[in-house]
């Protein structure tokens, strides 16, 4: 499983949602790292309210041999269309 070894990325239980799904874990003691805080807090790289935080955003798309299969819930907030517009996009 690349995306576990390379990126850290892969499911685990979260006793805050009482539930498995994927995740980002710690590369060094892998320890769930849940994704409230990249994107509910205002300090953090995906709360993007402004055209200038949006440019210093680097998304990285990485392709993928086989569709992943994900059941998740999708929040969007009034300034997530800066991201597309405004952040910088690279193939990995």
């Amino acid at each position: 499983m690349w995306k576990k070894e390379k990126y850290n990325y892969y499911e685990s239980y979260s006793k805050t949602v009482n539930a498995s799904y994927l995740a980002n874990h710690c590369s060094n003691c892998k320890v769930i790292q849940g994704d409230f805080f990249l994107f509910e807090e205002v300090d953090t790289p995906f709360f993007v309210d402004s055209i200038e935080k949006a440019k210093k955003l680097k998304l990285y798309k990485i392709p993928l041999e086989n569709d992943l299969i994900v059941d998740l819930d999708i929040g969007f907030g009034s300034e997530d269309y800066l991201i597309e517009k405004y952040a910088q996009k690279f193939d990995f």
